[in-house]
């Protein structure tokens, strides 16, 4: 499993990026997809993942806004 960096829009025009586990830029794009966002970027990070990696949230933590205010 590798290492992606991804931004990606919502149905709002909010842009949204983080990092996901994946095998292929083919499934982070499938994934992205499935939560309603249009991809504009995938890139690889890190062409191994660690088990660590696999625990990472992909959402902003609490009390940090996630877009534009």
């Amino acid at each position: 499993m590798k290492a992606f960096e991804f931004r990606a829009m919502d149905s709002s025009g909010n842009e949204e990026s983080g990092f996901i586990g994946a095998e292929t830029k083919d499934d982070v794009a499938a994934h992205l997809r499935d939560r309603g966002l249009f991809v504009t970027s995938i890139g690889v990070f890190d062409h191994e993942v660690t088990p660590a990696w696999s625990a990472i949230s992909l959402s902003s933590p609490s009390g940090i806004p996630s877009g534009p205010p």
